[in-house]
């Protein structure tokens, strides 16, 4: 009998123990990650998700300022602010709060993602696929290198993640119950993932499209979709009055997409090669911009400078649209593989970014055999894929944005991975 015989024994006749295994796996990894290097506020998004996150703490409303992205702090440190989606900025204000505002406490609640995505992601599988593949997808979960990468760093990706999957595990729910209270609750996670996560929101569409799948034809559809609908915006709603009553927009998400558009767009009409725009060139490409915009008064708030941000970066895609979607298939291999990333922010690949590479490309080849063999079943899953890729591709791509969507990518691998195991083993 070989290994791999032997290993698929062992999961089917101890699949509880088997989870167990991996659920602690994942947790030593990521203590492991956190545990064994030195915290910075430089790490990822920390510098503006921490900051934010006191300030609540202090009285000071959801207030940063953060000249990098917006040069203007009308109100100093102290300037209202949409930059980061608030649930995770939550999360860590909570733990800030119980710790006595620890960072590595706070850097925890990323290590409880990543485990509690492990149990998703199984409970997602094993649903559609059976609990081998589910097994399998939950260890490859637990050993996926780019989101333990990001554990000691705080961001919104893993707490978008986690609840996306929330979110979709209600959904398959909903579908085989057929009652309405779940289908409400499917949206208020779906807001609650947006709220973490703003490209979430586009998920509302292939939601709708299993709600179509479950219940077939428009008359029948209509009570869950409106319920998904409802109950998401009704989640969504607080944040959006909110940022109404300070920047007069309604925003439901973030406020950095006018900026990323801008940053990452400028170089369309530009001779140049395409490259991702590391901070540093950006602010010197806004230094530029401020000296051309004559008509700033040094006063706009954010949703001033989201205008100023979309007029820019529309203004560079119309003078090359060729140019433009040159880019847009530049992101999409930045978003599937990291590549250029880090050396434009003067980073030399080590080992453990080629392995993540390499395993990136094993769950993506693995990922396109499941989804090809299942693309008629479940199209509604790979809907929601394509709809994420094509999102960032258009707008600004690195591999941690693709994190929320990988559960659904590895699970069609694992899938794929696990009939080939058991083909071979029954040959």
């Amino acid at each position: 009998m070989t290994l791999i015989q032997r290993f698929i024994n062992w999961l089917d006749a101890h699949p509880r123990r088997a989870l167990a295994f991996i659920v602690l796996l994942a947790a030593m990894i990521g203590l492991g990650r956190i545990w064994s290097k030195p915290l910075s506020m430089d790490a990822g998004q920390t510098d503006n998700f921490w900051p934010i996150a006191n300030h609540l703490l202090d009285g000071q409303g959801y207030t940063l300022c953060y000249p990098l992205y917006f040069p203007f702090c009308p109100g100093g440190e102290a300037t209202p602010t949409a930059m980061r989606e608030p649930i995770p900025v939550l999360l860590f204000a909570a733990a800030a709060a119980v710790s006595g505002r620890s960072l590595l406490v706070a850097m925890h609640v990323q290590v409880l993602m990543c485990v509690l995505v492990v149990l998703l992601t199984y409970r997602f599988t094993r649903t559609w696929a059976g609990t081998r593949a589910a097994l399998i997808a939950a260890l490859a979960w637990a050993t996926y290198l780019p989101a333990i990468e990001i554990q000691n760093q705080l961001s919104g990706d893993l707490v978008g993640t986690c609840l996306i999957l929330c979110s979709a595990c209600a959904l398959q729910r909903a579908g085989r119950d057929g009652g309405v209270r779940w289908w409400i609750i499917t949206g208020a996670l779906l807001g609650l993932a947006a709220l973490s996560r703003s490209a979430m929101l586009l998920m509302l569409l292939p939601w709708c499209a299993v709600a179509y799948h479950a219940k077939p034809g428009i008359r029948l559809a209509v009570r869950p979709m409106a319920s998904m609908g409802v109950a998401m915006l009704l989640v969504l709603s607080p944040w959006a009055i909110r940022n109404h009553s300070v920047f007069g927009k309604w925003w439901t998400g973030t406020s950095m997409n006018g900026y990323n558009f801008w940053r990452m767009n400028q170089q369309s009409s530009m001779d140049v090669l395409p490259h991702y725009v590391a901070s540093y060139e950006a602010d010197s490409l806004s230094h530029e911009l401020l000296a051309k915009r004559t008509d700033l008064k040094g006063t706009e708030n954010e949703a001033e400078m989201d205008r100023v941000y979309m007029e820019e970066g529309m203004r560079s895609v119309k003078a090359d649209p060729v140019g433009y979607v040159r880019l847009c298939s530049y992101r999409l291999l930045q978003l599937l593989t990291n590549f250029g990333v880090k050396s434009q922010y003067g980073l030399s690949a080590g080992l453990l970014d080629h392995a993540a590479l390499g395993q990136q490309c094993v769950y993506l080849a693995l990922a396109f055999l499941g989804i090809w063999r299942f693309r008629r079943d479940h199209w509604p899953w790979i809907l929601g894929i394509v709809l994420q890729v094509a999102a960032y591709s258009a707008i600004v791509a690195q591999s941690r944005y693709l994190i929320p969507m990988m559960p659904f990518l590895i699970s069609f691998a694992a899938v794929a991975l696990s009939g080939m195991l058991w083909r071979k083993r029954t040959a």
